[in-house]
């Protein structure tokens, strides 16, 4: 499948960096089980999509589900929340035909927004036009970031594709954009006039996408490094995590109150640069190159049985018994929950009192966490039981 080098959903990291769409191109994609999983899920959700708007027939439907369900990633869990957002789209589309009953429902449609950013195009999972309102819905299946669909790159740039291909069929006055992820519970919407869109890509869209199709503009750090393909080896975001050491991260007890927080705030990203580069480093020895100072070595392998069977076998021989060397467990929530599906766990055994939730430890983030705060009248007598005072010692 083709890519765009200008892609929408690289959008946050190409605008906020322009650079960076040049010194990524040519470099291989990376691949992991959550990404894998992702375009299984999307692939599920589209042919649900698909058969509840009648583009095809059951048969056809029953026959390419089964393939699907023989995939590695495939699981009970997968199926109910792609039905779930099958669900949603079906029921914004027939909301869409009681006002509109010629509107129209399309999915993974390739959209085209090269009239702003060259060579740009993207595909946009669901796309509803009806009543001068043009809405787009895109399924994110991962549960690490929750997504906001308002300010939005991504959908923006869908919205722009759609609008170039059906703005001459329809008289569409405004844009609606829908983030759907059902494994975090979150819909996030946003709304803006196509003028207001189209004011955007003229003033802040194309400009910044024509440096970064030459590869000119600054460099910028931030959030929207973290899927970059030389976000280890980008000089700029080196820079900018060696500059956070200007503290030395000396003990708490040296710091002021007000610094404290600073330092907080650049840890977790300072980590996840750390991670990177590590692992860069490491994926370049396995490759025969030699760092100064460094060497690849074998650590110790954690120990496994050859033949688990073999293994009880022998120990009976010896005259084991079964219960010395077996262990029978209940599968762990999570594990349960997957197992026999989020809707039967819930109505089977959320009733009964017997899952229990406990309040979580104590942890500090920051503001913008979705959290409610604690609020600690006198931690002193809170944790009496669990610290000691120096008049205790």
């Amino acid at each position: 499948m083709a890519h765009a080098l200008l892609s929408a959903s690289g959008a946050e990291k190409w605008f906020n960096c322009p650079p960076s769409a040049r010194r990524e191109e040519g470099l291989p994609d990376t691949t992991s089980s959550y990404a894998a999983e992702g375009t299984l899920a999307h692939e599920l959700a589209d042919l649900i999509n698909r058969y509840n708007l009648q583009h095809m027939n059951k048969r056809a439907f029953t026959k390419a589900f089964d393939a699907l369900k023989q995939h590695e990633l495939y699981n009970p869990e997968m199926e109910e929340h792609c039905g779930d957002f099958g669900n949603y789209v079906h029921g914004k589309y027939q909301a869409a035909k009681k006002k509109t009953p010629d509107a129209v429902c399309l999915t993974e449609q390739r959209l085209d927004f090269s009239a702003y950013v060259p060579e740009g195009f993207g595909t946009g999972d669901v796309i509803i036009i009806a009543d001068g309102v043009l809405e787009i819905i895109d399924y994110k299946y991962g549960k690490g970031v929750t997504v906001s669909a308002e300010g939005n790159k991504q959908m923006m740039l869908y919205a722009l594709g759609a609008l170039q291909a059906y703005d001459f069929q329809y008289a569409i006055d405004a844009v609606s954009m829908t983030i759907y992820q059902s494994r975090l519970s979150n819909i996030s919407k946003h709304s803006m006039t196509v003028a207001e869109l189209k004011l955007w890509a003229e003033n802040e869209l194309r400009p910044v996408a024509i440096l970064a199709h030459k590869g000119e503009g600054v460099a910028t750090p931030g959030g929207h490094c973290r899927f970059c393909k030389v976000f280890a080896t980008c000089r700029e975001h080196a820079a900018h995590h060696l500059a956070q050491t200007r503290h030395d991260f000396a003990l708490p007890p040296l710091l002021s109150d007000e610094e404290i927080p600073d330092i907080l705030a650049q840890l977790k990203p300072l980590k996840l640069w750390a991670d990177k580069l590590e692992a860069y480093a490491l994926a370049e020895a396995l490759k025969g190159k030699l760092w100064p100072g460094y060497k690849l070595v074998e650590v110790t392998g954690r120990r496994k049985y050859a033949d688990e069977a073999a293994v009880a076998e022998k120990l009976r021989a010896e005259g084991y018994a079964e219960d010395e060397i077996y262990t029978r467990a209940l599968l762990g929530i999570g594990a349960l929950e997957k197992a026999i599906g989020k809707k039967e766990f819930s109505a089977i055994l959320e009733p009964s009192g017997l899952i229990l939730r406990p309040p979580g430890a104590p942890k500090l983030v920051e503001d913008s966490d979705e959290h409610p705060a604690l609020h600690i009248t006198n931690a002193a007598e809170d944790f009496d039981d669990g610290f000691a005072t120096e008049a205790d010692e």
